[in-house]
């Protein structure tokens, strides 16, 4: 019996997590516009106006590219600075 560590070990890929995740990776604009297509259409069966969920979605994308897309922006910005740093570091 071969008692091997790398044999027991969890391939990141064969979990559920991992598959869902990287379907994900994969599919998100996908996913993304059907939740939008989905929500347009559930709302205009229900009699609400098309026109009042464009304005609320463009509403949402002016808020994340206000607030949300610059904390993104600076986080991958700090870390290439760190990265930058420890290169010339040694």
């Amino acid at each position: 019996m071969n008692n091997n560590p790398e044999e027991h070990s969890v391939d990141q890929k064969h979990t559920s997590t991992g598959l869902i995740s990287n379907l994900l990776a994969k599919n998100s604009f996908y996913i993304v516009m059907i939740f939008i297509l989905l929500f347009i259409a559930s709302a205009g069966i229900g009699g609400i106006s098309i026109a009042v969920i464009l304005t609320i979605l463009m509403n949402c994308i002016e808020w994340l590219t206000k607030y949300i897309l610059p904390w993104i922006f600076l986080f991958y910005f700090i870390k290439l600075v760190r990265s930058y740093t420890r290169s010339k570091q040694g």
